[in-house]
């Protein structure tokens, strides 16, 4: 039995009769000039290294991830998402930050609620994975973040409309030099002083902050998802800058909320060292207003 190889037979390629094109211009980058390949290690390249790695960026504007051309934040199309953040900034350096001065001091709720309302305001924050993949996999009215994002407000700002004007009655320490006395050594011209209903007014602003943070959370992870579409279409040589300028304004409004809670809510019913201060639901209202335009 003979074995035939392949070199034995007569056997040719048939090469095409039409010339073949290049399905884009760009690809004579990996070409020299005497049409061989230039990626042989035997041969010098006939470009650069970074246009030999990025033949296509020519092909989708400059190597943008999606067309449609880098955003203009803050044009009337898109000044809505930069105020979004802004809000959420400064709604998050609030809620947090009240949560020592007024359920700790002003009402003097135990401290098993302080911890309870710290894990709460910060609980909803888990769930953004979640949130991401309800809006994604369940449109509504075919939208995946419209619907959802007005949603979350309306929660969000339900809530600081509920906490305004809830009356914020008295404190629990009506005399607040009484404050730092053990209990133990009450007397009973101190005990006469003390507002024992406050103590269980807790659960009247816990719930409340809790449902406003899943609401604004519920529209931040909507928002988050058109910034990733928007970063998608910066080409090679601005991207990022989408990012900078939305966490960027989060955090500017951040520290605002921090300084305003450090200036205009550390009176001396709160525990502070202040002769003036806000009280909790004009500092509820200040929140909510710029959500409400």
């Amino acid at each position: 039995m003979s074995h035939t190889t392949l070199a034995e037979t007569d056997y040719e390629m048939p090469l095409p009769d039409e010339k073949v094109e290049l399905y884009n211009p760009d690809s004579a980058a990996m070409l020299g000039e005497s049409g061989r390949c230039s990626m042989s290690p035997l041969d010098p390249p006939a470009h650069d290294y970074d246009k030999l790695r990025y033949v296509y960026d020519d092909y989708i504007e400059g190597g943008a991830l999606r067309s449609g051309g880098a955003p203009n934040l803050f044009s009337r199309q898109y000044i809505g998402l930069v105020a979004q953040y802004a809000a959420v900034g400064f709604i998050d350096g609030v809620l947090p930050n009240v949560i020592y001065p007024f359920l700790q001091n002003y009402l003097n709720i135990p401290g098993s609620q302080t911890t309870t309302a710290t894990v709460m305001v910060q609980l909803p924050w888990s769930f953004k994975v979640f949130y991401g993949i309800v809006s994604d996999c369940f449109p509504l009215w075919g939208y995946r973040r419209r619907p959802y994002m007005v949603m979350g407000w309306i929660i969000s700002i339900a809530m600081l409309l509920e906490m305004g004007f809830t009356p914020e009655g008295r404190p629990y320490f009506t005399d607040s030099s009484y404050r730092d006395v053990k209990p133990e050594d009450y007397t009973p011209e101190i005990i006469a002083t003390l507002n024992y209903d406050a103590a269980n007014q807790g659960s009247l602003y816990i719930i409340p902050m809790m449902g406003c943070v899943f609401g604004y959370l519920m529209a931040d992870v909507c928002a988050d998802g058109i910034v990733v579409e928007l970063a998608q279409r910066e080409p090679l040589e601005i991207r990022g800058r989408t990012q900078t300028v939305i966490y960027t304004t989060r955090y500017v409004f951040n520290i605002l909320a921090l300084i305003l809670v450090a200036f205009c809510f550390n009176g001396d019913e709160y525990g502070g060292d202040f002769d003036f201060s806000l009280s909790y639901p004009v500092l509820m209202l200040i929140v909510e207003a710029p959500r409400a335009t």
